[in-house]
């Protein structure tokens, strides 16, 4: 699902729960109730929830990367981020730091 989708689902969804906690439309905006809930049906099926939580998991995955290096990797300098010691030697492909990221992140590597 695109940002811009995204978007939309979250101000279909904000109008869904207007309606929901029977609150008051304009005669405009009752008027175009019926196509946008009918948009928000499209935009929640469920291939669309499962890709969205599809791409939560992975958002969640690489955040948790961040703040380990971040919050608790050991640092070559103490006063700004840099590329962990223990990390020389690691080719820098994604795949390559993803993994010795996630390695050192289950066994307590370096500070972590």
């Amino acid at each position: 699902m695109s940002a811009e989708q995204q978007q939309r689902l979250r101000e279909l969804a904000l109008v869904m729960l207007r309606d929901a906690h029977g609150e008051d439309f304009t005669d405009e905006q009752a008027a175009l109730f019926p196509a946008q809930r009918e948009e928000y049906e499209r935009l929640t099926e469920p291939q669309e929830i499962l890709s969205l939580l599809e791409e939560n998991c992975r958002l969640r995955e690489n955040s948790a990367r961040y703040l380990w290096l971040r919050d608790k990797s050991e640092n070559a300098h103490p006063f700004y981020l840099s590329t962990p010691i223990w990390m020389t030697g690691v080719r820098f492909r994604q795949s390559d730091v993803d993994r010795s990221i996630d390695t050192a992140m289950v066994e307590g590597g370096a500070n972590g």
